[in-house]
C-alpha cells in the first residue's frame, strides 16, 4: 500500500511527441508499479513550465518529434528548479527517431550519438544488438548495490535458459569492478561531459568499445 508521503510524490508520462514508449506499450507494467506507489500523469499537450513545476520527474520515452523553442527552455528551468528527467533514446539516436533532444541534453554535457551498440560475437544472447556486456560498469557504488540483489535473483532462477548458453567468453566473465553484468539492448552510445557523469560503459567486447 502507498503511503500518504509517496502520493506526494508525482511523476509526469509525456506522450505529446508520439514516445515510443508510453503506458500502453513500452513500459505498461512498469507505470502499473508507479501508479501503486506515486501519484502518476499523463501529458499530451505541450510541456508547459508551470505544469512540469508541480511534477517531481518527467519521463521522456523515447520522443519521435522535435520539441520547439519554448519546450526546451522549459525543460532546462524545470531541471535548474530541482526537477528531474528521464529520457530515454533508441539506436540511431536523433536522426532515427526524429527528434531534437539533444539541443537540451548537451546544456548538461550529454549526447546521443547517431550509432548502435553491437556485440561483435554471440555470448548468451544471439542478436548482435542485443549486447551482453560483462565489465562495463564505471560506478563502484551501482556494483555493490546490484550485486547484493543479483545473487539472491541468481540464487531464485538458477542457470541461464539453453538456448542463451554459448561458448566460454573469458573477457566478458572477467570479474572486473566487482563482476556486474548486463544487458543493453538496442541502444546508441552517449557522449558525456562535465557536468554529467557516466555510470555505464559498452565494455571492451562490444562495438562501439568502452
Amino acid at each position: 500500500m502507498a503511503s500518504e508521503g509517496d502520493k506526494k510524490f508525482s511523476v509526469c508520462i509525456d506522450t505529446s511527441k508520439k514516445e515510443m514508449l508510453n503506458p500502453n506499450q513500452g513500459y505498461k507494467k512498469i507505470v502499473q508499479k508507479l501508479k501503486q506507489r506515486y501519484k502518476c500523469e499523463i501529458n499530451k499537450e505541450d510541456l508547459d513550465v508551470q505544469r512540469l513545476l508541480q511534477t517531481n520527474l518527467l519521463i521522456l520515452g523515447g520522443p519521435r518529434m522535435p520539441f520547439n523553442a519554448k519546450e526546451m527552455a522549459d525543460m532546462r528551468q524545470y531541471l535548474n528548479n530541482g526537477g528531474s528527467i528521464i529520457v530515454m533514446m533508441h539506436e540511431g539516436g536523433e536522426t532515427k527517431m526524429n527528434t531534437n533532444i539533444n539541443a537540451m541534453l548537451e546544456q548538461f554535457g550529454i549526447f546521443v550519438n547517431t550509432d548502435s551498440v553491437i556485440r561483435k560475437a554471440f555470448h548468451k544472447y544471439l542478436h548482435p544488438k542485443e549486447a551482453f556486456i560483462g565489465n562495463g560498469c564505471l560506478n563502484k557504488e551501482l556494483v555493490r548495490v546490484a550485486n547484493g540483489e543479483a545473487k539472491q535473483e541468481a540464487a531464485k532462477k538458477g542457470k541461464y535458459a539453453k538456448r542463451y548458453r554459448d561458448t566460454k567468453d573469458e573477457l566478458a566473465e572477467r570479474d572486473e569492478n566487482g563482476g556486474l553484468k548486463f544487458v543493453y539492448p538496442y541502444g546508441a552510445t552517449l557522449k558525456v561531459r562535465r557536468p554529467a557523469v557516466p555510470i555505464l560503459s559498452s565494455g571492451p567486447i562490444s562495438f562501439p568499445p568502452n
